[in-house]
């Protein structure tokens, strides 16, 4: 299935950088501001954004990760993952606070808690794609089906195997 160039809008992005580490970062980053963008918008409280933690890490079987808020910084960053926690960018006029970054983030923590040393520097690698098109088709933001058809257009590679699959 091809996705209909009606549908492809490729916004214009300056690459910043190119990791030999992360070769699939920039891919992973177009896919999200073509496709995502719109629902990247929507900001939340900070007890939901807890809660959604919860609810995910139980599922998944991992230890919750700490939720930290900034707000000075670059606008430009709207979350991060460290061994420390998951940091969201709170700061007016940025999306740090919306569903789609939190799960882009929790998906890093995820990986990293299930899989750590496995996976290395590929922080966008194709076990995090994978958790990463489950979780937002567990939360409805994007559908299963159309996140593979989705990663296929674009190059990124996911996991197809069936203890990992993305519609599993």
């Amino acid at each position: 299935m091809k996705i209909p160039s009606t549908l492809v809008r490729t916004p214009k992005i300056k690459k910043t950088w190119k990791s030999n580490t992360d070769p699939q970062a920039q891919k992973v980053y177009l896919m999200e501001r073509t496709f995502i963008g719109n629902i990247v918008e929507t900001r939340h409280s900070h007890e939901y954004l807890s809660s959604v933690i919860v609810h995910i890490c139980r599922r998944w079987k991992v230890k919750r990760p700490k939720l930290i808020f900034f707000t000075k910084g670059n606008a430009h960053v709207y979350g991060y993952c460290t061994e420390k926690g998951i940091y969201l960018n709170a700061g007016k006029e940025r999306p740090g606070c919306s569903l789609p970054i939190l799960i882009h983030e929790i998906a890093h923590w995820i990986v990293d808690q299930l899989y750590g040393e496995e996976v290395g520097l590929e922080h966008h690698g194709a076990r995090f794609v994978t958790v990463y098109g489950k979780l937002m088709n567990d939360y409805k933001l994007f559908p299963a089906s159309c996140w593979k058809v989705l990663c296929d257009e674009y190059g990124v590679e996911y996991v197809h195997d069936n203890t990992d699959s993305i519609t599993e």
